[in-house]
């Protein structure tokens, strides 16, 4: 279901942006440049997982799945491979 988990790039971010939204999120400050993003891909973004870094310590931004997709484990998947790379 998932085809890749990986790093946001800047044309991604118009997605994100209406994922958070429907998910009744903020997007003030939600950018590369606030914070890192992750994101679930397959034939669309199925889930985001935002966070900052201040000296050794991880903020959680944002975490947010597409409904149609809530049960699918995405979130731990997200979750899984950012406490992975950190």
């Amino acid at each position: 279901m998932v085809d890749n988990i990986k790093i946001a790039e800047q044309k991604d971010f118009p997605q994100i942006y209406n994922l958070l939204e429907h998910s009744g999120l903020p997007v003030s400050g939600v950018s590369d440049d606030t914070g890192k993003y992750y994101i679930a891909q397959g034939t669309s973004i199925m889930g985001v997982l935002g966070f900052e870094i201040y000296n050794d310590v991880a903020l959680l931004r944002s975490l947010a799945v597409c409904p149609k997709f809530k049960k699918s484990a995405i979130a731990s998947k997200l979750i899984q491979y950012v406490l992975n790379i950190l």
